[in-house]
């Protein structure tokens, strides 16, 4: 063996002593395999790589893994015993490098970190270069896997400003699976009051660039911005431009993309489990019925173009029902003003004025502080049930041919009339009182 040859082999053994009870030796003749004890097949294809020789008697090299004899497993060739390779690669987005290493071949040198930082800076990295990654690879040896050496500094992404909704007109009533509900109390209209806090803007956060591997500006992501959508009833806070407040009492609702307070509450369904009951702090209209079990209540007017079936109904103003009124022996009807509807059956109301009905009540209770009118027809009929009023009642028919008993109370208001009644108790039962004590 030339001395050549036996400098090369020094050169390199040292750095192999991975692969236990193999060795590798050359001489002019060619390169061949030796073993000093027992060894694993996948041991012998990994040191065969790296030392670089991919062109190998495949046959020889089965043959060793057999017997363990010393065997040649490739002649010397100048042309296939090349030098290492150093093979940069740049990620897609330029945020890393990487080191992929060909091993040179046999017992020829391994590249210094001088000759990576010189392929580094000829592929234009000069950002964020890892001396620690780099020194690793080499004293490792690490051939043919790729090693990132340099980290650019990534951009820091900012928020978009987005509006977060306290009251959502849009969001679906929810129920947790523990939860109790009263479906007939409950109400899918949202009422808000002036100053309640109606929606929260968090505003944008800019981003903050980066740099990547080559010295690059890494931008980071532009960012939006928007901005509350609201019209009648809503005003940003004074004090907080971030927050948006009610400046009305009344509905919550989106119109035409915007947040909107109508004081005036306009339900086009009936008053079911779909809608559930109203509780408002204005006005009313609905263009359906209210079913057996739910209630309405407003301090404004109440409209109502059905039926009443079995339902309460209470304003502060005036009800007009143009649908008929079915008590049903459940529902109650209350008004500070005046109640006009088509008709009354089993129903019992109460006005602060008058009671104006179209066609017929029957079987009803009606306290009137005013007057009880039914002239709507010639066949406007009262029948049944109790008429209390403060002044008048008046109809086209009186009673029925049945002999059904019709009650009429006129002269004292219903509720001075409720008062005397509860007066006239408490007489009797303070004279009893004095009855029993007396000798």
């Amino acid at each position: 063996m030339d001395a050549r040859i036996e400098a090369e082999i020094a050169a390199g053994s040292n750095n192999k002593s991975q692969f236990d009870n193999l060795k590798i030796d050359a001489d002019s003749d060619g390169i061949w395999l030796f073993s000093e004890g027992k060894f694993k097949e996948n041991d012998v294809y990994a040191m065969l790589k790296a030392y670089g020789i991919v062109r190998y008697d495949f046959k020889a090299v089965r043959k060793f893994i057999k017997d363990g004899e010393p065997c040649k497993v490739c002649v010397r060739n100048p042309a296939f015993e090349k030098d290492a390779r150093i093979i940069v690669n740049i990620a897609k987005d330029k945020m890393t490098a990487s080191i992929t290493i060909e091993p040179p071949f046999f017992a020829k040198p391994w590249p210094s970190e001088d000759d990576i930082m010189k392929s580094l800076k000829a592929n234009g990295v000069v950002i964020g270069i890892d001396q620690a990654a780099i020194q690793s690879l080499l004293a490792r040896k690490l051939a043919n896997e790729a090693v990132i050496v340099a980290r650019g500094v990534a951009p820091i992404e900012g928020k978009d400003a987005y509006i977060e909704l306290l009251k959502d007109p849009d969001k679906p009533f929810e129920v947790r699976d523990d939860e109790k509900i009263d479906f007939w109390s409950r109400s899918t209209i949202i009422t808000v009051h002036p100053a309640q806090e109606i929606a929260i803007k968090h505003p944008l956060e800019q981003g903050k660039n980066g740099v990547d591997v080559t010295g690059a500006v890494a931008k980071a992501k532009p960012v939006k911005n928007v901005e509350f959508a609201f019209g009648t009833g809503l005003m940003r806070d004074e004090e907080n431009k971030l927050i948006l407040i009610a400046s009305a009492e009344g509905q919550l609702k989106k119109q035409g993309g915007r947040l909107v307070v109508l004081p005036e509450l306009e339900i086009h369904d009936d008053i079911d489990f779909g809608v559930g009951s109203i509780d408002f702090t204005g006005s009313v209209k609905i263009f359906g019925a209210v079913h057996e079990g739910f209630h309405v209540t407003a301090q404004g007017n109440i409209e109502i173009h059905g039926p009443v079936e079995g339902a309460d109904i209470d304003s502060q103003g005036v009800i007009i029902v143009k649908g008929g009124v079915r008590g049903m022996g459940k529902g109650t009807m209350k008004a500070t003003g005046d109640i006009s509807l088509s008709f009354g059956d089993q129903a019992e109301i109460r006005s602060g004025g008058t009671i104006l009905a179209q066609t017929s009540i029957l079987h009803s209770h009606l306290y009137a502080q005013k007057a009880v009118i039914a002239l709507g027809t010639k066949k406007s009929q009262i029948a049944g049930g109790k008429i209390e009023a403060g002044l008048e009642v008046s109809c086209n028919v009186l009673g029925s041919e049945m002999g059904t008993k019709t009650e009429v109370v006129v002269g004292l208001p219903p509720e001075q009339l409720e008062k005397r009644k509860i007066f006239n108790g408490e007489i009797k039962r303070f004279q009893d009182n004095l009855e029993r004590i007396e000798p």
